[in-house]
């Protein structure tokens, strides 16, 4: 009597389809196809799952149920009868190791999630949080601040509720590069040319002027004369409590 598996196998090879193929058409792994081929009935879960596998490997290669049953009906039989259902331990361990991997997977997810929301923080920190005080306008000042009134050449015919504290206008006498951040935001890095013309307004303006003496930098209407007399590099921090202090250098 041929045994079940090598009938299978038999079927399989008379037809020329790969393992492979049977399992892409059932969803039933190789080496579960390999076990019954190869008469391993024990590392299969039991009857329930035998039966629905061969009946799955059948229709996979195309062989008819019925003709193949009542062939090898006595070979079946016997791996029937010689096939145990597995305990419910077995069932328990398998649920539970289908949960843990589950969990596993979603806790990478969450982790890969985490990692990806700190890295975009990070890297748009400054869009976030910079320029927050760049934001401010007279009208925001906290308790900690120094009223403005007691520092800025403010006009008080004039009312509007786009003022801001800082305008700067700069005019170019000859090329040169400059970076301005507006609070910790960089809003300009580039070459200016000879004859080109710029406006700022803000809270905080920091800048670094890379010829000070190919400027003519003016602050609230009033020129920065020091400026031109300057023949390296230069930082400039303006916020409201320094204005004086920088148009009487």
């Amino acid at each position: 009597m041929i045994s079940l598996g090598e009938a299978l196998l038999n079927e399989r090879q008379q037809r020329n389809i790969t393992l492979e193929a049977i399992s892409q058409k059932t969803n039933i792994s190789v080496k579960a196809l390999q076990a019954i081929e190869n008469n391993q009935f024990k590392q299969l879960p039991g009857k329930f799952y035998l039966k629905n596998y061969i009946k799955s490997y059948l229709k996979a290669i195309g062989c008819d149920e019925k003709t193949f049953c009542d062939i090898h009906s006595q070979a079946i039989n016997v791996v029937l009868a010689d096939t145990q259902e597995k305990t419910k331990s077995f069932y328990s361990k398998l649920r539970y190791s289908r949960f843990k991997k589950k969990n596993i997977l979603s806790l990478l997810l969450i982790a890969a999630f985490v990692i990806v929301a700190v890295m975009l923080l990070y890297v748009y920190k400054d869009a976030i949080f910079g320029g927050r005080y760049a934001k401010l306008r007279p009208g925001d000042i906290t308790g900690n601040e120094p009223g403005l009134s007691s520092f800025l050449p403010i006009d008080p015919n004039v009312f509007s509720l786009d003022y801001w504290p800082i305008q700067v206008d700069i005019e170019f006498l000859d090329d040169c590069w400059m970076q301005v951040h507006r609070g910790s935001q960089k809003v300009i890095e580039k070459v200016f040319k000879k004859g080109e013309k710029t406006k700022l307004k803000g809270y905080e303006l920091h800048f670094t002027i890379g010829n000070p003496s190919a400027v003519k930098f003016y602050l609230n209407n009033r020129e920065i004369t020091y400026l031109n007399s300057l023949s390296r590099s230069e930082r400039l921090s303006i916020h409201p409590t320094n204005i004086k202090q920088i148009l009487e250098r």
